[in-house]
């Protein structure tokens, strides 16, 4: 996954430089018509699974003002299996532990630039969010049970972002960015105990919740190809 993404910037690098050869005089891209391909990174980016990625395209509808939308695509797979033997004589053999869980979110931001004439420009930009994330969990449980859990979250809020971006070619960017994000959601979490060998349901719990909340503490950054 890392080779294709190389790959990709390499060959959408090469295809703007020929594109816009005769234009070295620009100092960027930030004018009326252009759009651009994202890619960014987050704190928490992994190379394993990606967690943190985001795509994104832009459009500028003027110099100072342009949209973005982007998405981000999180999966992370852990399954083991347990053989199990405790102080009283009690095992078991082949026991499955998975932890896997699957998240997206969708991002549409409008953004506005203070000086697009430079190679160096401050912006600043807010819009709406969404969420969505499902995990799925499965343990062994005290003598001879499994434990199930399943929960679906969703959620909708707003994002802020405030950052830099620099032109080191007319084509190309660098940025980093600071967000802030207030957001209302809702789960469900279903959680139930089942006897190991026979599989007969022991307990049922079922969780309805609703959640609000802010959070301020997220830099990112990423690189911009303009066509």
């Amino acid at each position: 996954m890392k080779k294709i993404i190389i790959a990709l910037l390499i060959i959408l690098s090469s295809a703007c430089y020929s594109q816009k050869s005769g234009q070295d005089t620009l100092q960027n891209s930030l004018y009326k018509g252009s759009w651009s391909l994202l890619f960014e990174i987050g704190g928490n980016f992994t190379l394993r699974n990606f967690t943190g990625l985001m795509i994104a395209a832009k459009t500028h509808f003027s110099p100072k003002f342009a949209i973005r939308a982007g998405f981000n695509i999180s999966q992370s797979v852990n399954n083991q299996v347990l053989d199990y033997k405790d102080y009283y004589g009690y095992s078991a053999s082949n026991v499955p532990i998975n932890n896997n869980s699957l998240s997206f979110t969708l991002l549409i931001t409008p953004l506005y630039y203070f000086n697009p004439g430079s190679r160096v420009n401050i912006f600043i930009g807010i819009g709406p969010r969404a969420d969505y994330s499902h995990s799925y969990y499965e343990d062994y449980y005290l003598d001879y049970y499994l434990r199930y859990t399943h929960e679906d979250s969703w959620g909708i809020g707003l994002e802020g972002v405030a950052g830099v971006e620099v032109f080191p070619l007319h084509y190309l960017s660098i940025f980093g960015e600071y967000t802030a994000s207030a957001t209302f959601g809702k789960s469900i979490t279903k959680d139930a105990v089942k006897d190991y060998y026979s599989n007969a349901l022991q307990e049922y719990y079922y969780y309805h919740t609703t959640s609000s909340g802010l959070r301020a503490d997220i830099v990112r950054f990423g690189l911009s190809l303009y066509f």
